[in-house]
């Protein structure tokens, strides 16, 4: 297991575990709709087509916006 943090909320999650499978396991904790999230991986946006080949590492710092559309 490794520690990240998400939106300043310690996790643990299993060490080989790629964005994809982390946000899916916050999501069902939180009831979150991964559908209209943007996500930030140490300060860097992360594209939801790269969610999957992503991996967590130790220590990693994972943010969460509502993704909104407008102008």
């Amino acid at each position: 297991m490794i520690n990240v943090v998400v939106n300043s909320q310690d996790h643990r999650v299993l060490e080989n575990s790629n964005l994809l499978m982390t946000l899916q396991l916050i999501a069902e904790s939180q009831s979150l709709d991964l559908s209209n999230i943007a996500v930030a991986l140490n300060q860097h946006v992360v594209p939801k087509s790269q969610w999957a080949e992503t991996f967590c590492q130790q220590g990693d710092q994972i943010d969460l916006f509502n993704a909104v559309a407008g102008g």
